[in-house]
């Protein structure tokens, strides 16, 4: 079940044979047959890991972004599907109406000894034309400062200090994610390289 909670962002491994080769006919056919059972084994060796590695290639072939559902659920599963999120992973409900989406998710977990923080937000295209539309001002406000400088504001109506949160937006403008991950690893770093990736292109 997921949890709703107010709109709250929070900062992933030789064979050696010697051959003691004596006179004789039978040293030299044991010999033989050792040389050929070891290039049987070898070659099955090879053709499994050959196997092992098209498999891993034809499942990463399988998974194709306009397969999914051009809704939050759909990039959810597609995240899930390519590794980006964990299977077992619980989001929790977001209040989104204050950033004019329609629908958000936040996920927490660890890469690498890191906690990484990704929020999912979609936008109903016809809120961003309708005027009338509750998400219309606020939907637009978000997309525009976030297409301008990669960021936007949450205002505190009670006179604190605005916040601004790194976002990135869908190539559709469909959706938008927050993606905290403070690590320097390098695996870390091209892991969100990915995801961005990913997002802009879903449902391009």
């Amino acid at each position: 079940m997921k949890k709703i909670i107010p709109f709250v962002i929070c900062a992933a491994m030789a064979f050696a044979l010697t051959g003691c080769v004596a006179q004789g006919g039978p040293q030299l056919e044991s010999v033989q047959a050792s040389v050929t059972e070891s290039n049987t084994s070898s070659q099955d060796s090879n053709t499994s890991k050959t196997d092992d590695t098209s498999k891993e290639e034809s499942t990463a072939k399988e998974i194709k972004a306009d397969d999914y559902d051009d809704n939050l659920n759909g990039l959810e599963k597609y995240f899930v599907d390519m590794g980006y999120i964990p299977e077992k992973s619980e989001p929790t409900e977001m209040m989104c109406g204050v950033i004019g989406a329609v629908d958000g998710d936040r996920y927490n977990f660890i890469v690498n000894s890191t906690a990484i923080y990704l929020e999912l937000y979609e936008y109903n295209p016809d809120d961003l034309k309708d005027e009338k539309s509750k998400n219309y001002k606020e939907g637009n406000r978000v997309i525009k400062e976030v297409n301008d400088n990669g960021k936007f504001y949450v205002f505190d109506n009670n006179g604190g200090d605005n916040v601004a949160y790194e976002a990135t937006l869908s190539d559709n403008g469909k959706y938008l994610m927050i993606y905290t991950d403070n690590s320097t690893d390098a695996g870390n770093v091209q892991r969100k390289n990915d995801v961005i990736k990913a997002l802009k292109e879903f449902h391009k």
